[in-house]
């Protein structure tokens, strides 16, 4: 896995009013939630948090949650057991369990279906979760950091994004 450097800038009061936010989260384990507009660097803020935090010499996973089906994306996120759906014919590790120990990056988290937020609320509150046609718990230490370029609370409002979550 190749590793990519993050440099920023710093000129104005408000990149220095978010670098000292940053501060404070790198040396905790609270779910971040990154707001911006497309190209405003969400994955950018979040990988110099990876590299300054205690977990920089663990996995920095980054997954677009608007680029997957609903069925693919809890997939893609809490890995499968083989025979769980039709194409499934061997076990897969999904981002929670690759980024283990380090950070998952989820992007446009609000794309997320209701079912897979619910999903990752129980991770956010137990540190556990069950691979896609399994039955067995699996306990991970994930620092998890979330983004969008959407109005949230508006999101909330129209009941796409659970309220719990956010």
């Amino acid at each position: 896995m190749q590793q990519q450097s993050v440099f920023i800038q710093l000129p104005s009061a408000p990149m220095q009013t978010i670098y000292k936010t940053i501060q404070q989260v790198v040396q905790s384990n609270i779910p971040f939630f990154i707001t911006g507009e497309t190209g405003v660097g969400k994955e950018g803020i979040a990988r110099y948090i990876h590299e300054t935090s205690p977990r920089r010499d663990k996995p920095f996973i980054a997954i677009n949650c608007g680029r997957f089906s609903a069925e693919l994306l809890q997939s893609e996120l809490f890995g499968h057991e083989a025979g769980a759906f039709t194409s499934a014919i061997r076990q897969r590790q999904g981002a929670f369990e690759m980024a283990n120990g380090g950070i998952l990056f989820l992007d446009e988290v609000p794309e997320m279906s209701l079912d897979a937020q619910k999903m990752l609320l129980r991770v956010l509150d137990t540190a556990t979760f069950t691979r896609l046609g399994g039955n067995e718990q699996l306990t991970v230490d994930v620092h998890i950091i979330a983004a969008t370029n959407r109005d949230i609370e508006n999101a909330v409002a129209e009941k796409e994004f659970r309220e719990d979550l956010y």
